[in-house]
C-alpha cells in the first residue's frame, strides 16, 4: 500500500473513532436515566376515585398549592386546559380542585372533580436549562 492511501485510511480511522466517541458522549448526557423519586411513586400508585384527603395520606403531606379551574378530561394522566381547541374534541371542560406538591424538581398534580375524587394524577420535572 502506497503511503499517501496509508496516510488516508490513518486520518479516516481517527475522524471514525473521534465521532463515534462524541455521539456516546451526547447519547449518554441527553438520555442520562433519572432516578425515580418517592413523589412519582405515591402518584404512580395513587388509585383513581379516592377523595382528596386520602390522596394527601397518599402523598405524605398537604399539598403546596391548590388551585381550581375548568379542563377537559382525555384521561387519567392526560388533561387540556379548558379553553384549549385541541382539547375541544374531548369534550367540554369542567371544574376541577387541582392539588400540586413540589419536591425539588419533580411535581406531581392531582385532579379532583366535583364529586370530591380524584379523576386524574400525574408528574412531571422541570426541564434543565
Amino acid at each position: 500500500m502506497n503511503t499517501k492511501r496509508r496516510r488516508l485510511l490513518r486520518i479516516a480511522s481517527v475522524a471514525a473513532m473521534v465521532g463515534l466517541a462524541s455521539v456516546g458522549f451526547l447519547y449518554s448526557q441527553i438520555e442520562k436515566p433519572q432516578p425515580v423519586t418517592q413523589l412519582e411513586i405515591a402518584v404512580a400508585r395513587m388509585p383513581l376515585g379516592i377523595n382528596a384527603e386520602d390522596a394527601d395520606r397518599v402523598i405524605g403531606s398537604s399539598p403546596d398549592a391548590i388551585e381550581d379551574g375548568r379542563a377537559i378530561l382525555v384521561n387519567p394522566v392526560m388533561m387540556f386546559s379548558g379553553s384549549s381547541v385541541q382539547g375541544q374534541k374531548y369534550g367540554d371542560p369542567n371544574l376541577y380542585s387541582f392539588r400540586t406538591w413540589t419536591r425539588g424538581d419533580v411535581h406531581a398534580s392531582v385532579a379532583i372533580d366535583t364529586d370530591g375524587k380524584v379523576a386524574a394524577r400525574w408528574t412531571y420535572r422541570d426541564q434543565p436549562n
